[in-house]
């Protein structure tokens, strides 16, 4: 570059002090510190960034076949194991297809994480766990409505972020996710708690499976489920990206997120959620039948059932994201 064709296209600038920067650039050039090149090279590699993720989150015939296939082998073994039932596993396959299809791997691995995960916890037995589960609302494989309660808002971030291209919504879809892995964890693992857990909101004791229980080692997992999400959704995300300077604050946010999702799902599990009273034994449940007889509300309303809780709390966890990350 000459000085003359330098000075020609900063005509448009203040003559005499753009004369001045372009000598100014010359010299860096001549002195092998080119302030161009430099920015050039930023550039290029936020953009091979951007490529590299939008390479990979793409939605086509081929990934959605591949999507399809993958969701289908696990909703095969879960249904293997009795995890799911048959509109469970259909559940299962439909929000896999989504996440998978549009995303790949780079969505997919914190998905399969959590479901992994999700089912491995499921399958501990213990007389704690057995006793619990007779007052929880379901009990047994997940159904349709729980599958979407936990992945729904997994799959609109998963479609925002094919439509936008902001890392934004992969922070969200990553926080939801990990909120599904933080209340799945401290409901399987805080089951096996010795000490009966205690309300949040009044921080009595209440029985074992009960929505908005509490209990150190549950709250201990529910920390633990929510990170490792983040941990392995980050490592997916700098590994396609390149940027692993945002490994940190990706894990930060999105773990910081999931366990709030998850304190947000036992507060609101506790408060508005319907819990009954049985008229013959007396216990609190969220049944509404218990020994054969129709329970009675005692808390929070009817038509806010565990699966309303918990997809308001992935949504709770996915806009603490957003906001976080803005």
């Amino acid at each position: 570059m000459s000085t003359g064709a330098c000075h020609k296209n900063r005509l448009s600038v203040i003559h005499d002090d753009t004369n001045y920067r372009a000598c100014r650039l010359l010299q860096e050039e001549n002195d092998g510190i080119d302030a161009d090149v430099r920015l050039t090279y930023d550039i290029s590699v936020s953009e091979l960034d951007n490529s590299a993720v939008n390479t990979v989150v793409s939605f086509n015939l081929a990934n959605l076949l591949i999507g399809a296939l993958l969701a289908a082998l696990i909703a095969g073994i879960a249904r293997r194991f009795r995890s799911l039932t048959i509109s469970g596993a259909i559940a299962t396959v439909l929000t896999g297809t989504i996440v998978f299809g549009a995303g790949q791997f780079l969505f997919a691995v914190p998905l399969i994480f959590f479901f992994v995960t999700s089912l491995l916890l499921s399958r501990l037995k213990s007389p704690r766990k057995s006793q619990a589960s007779q007052y929880g609302q379901k009990e047994g494989a997940r159904d349709l409505w729980q599958v979407f309660s936990n992945g729904g808002t997994a799959v609109i971030c998963t479609i925002i972020y094919l439509i936008t291209g902001e890392v934004i919504w992969f922070v969200a879809y990553l926080a939801a996710v990990a909120e599904a892995t933080a209340d799945t964890w401290a409901t399987e693992i805080g089951m096996l708690s010795a000490s009966r857990p205690f309300d949040l909101i009044t921080l009595s004791k209440i029985d074992a499976g009960l929505s908005g229980g509490v209990t150190g080692l549950g709250t201990f997992a529910s920390l633990a489920g929510a990170f490792l999400t983040a941990l392995v959704g980050g490592v997916m995300y700098c590994t396609v990206s390149g940027n692993w300077e945002a490994l940190l604050s990706m894990i930060l946010v999105a773990g910081v997120s999931g366990f709030a999702g998850g304190l947000i799902d036992s507060f609101l599990g506790g408060s508005v959620q319907g819990q009954y009273r049985c008229p013959r034994c007396g216990k609190r449940t969220e049944k509404r039948r218990h020994c054969d007889y129709s329970t009675e509300l005692t808390r929070g309303f009817s038509f806010v059932n565990n699966d309303v809780i918990n997809f308001a709390s992935t949504v709770a966890a996915a806009v603490t994201a957003s906001v976080f990350s803005g």
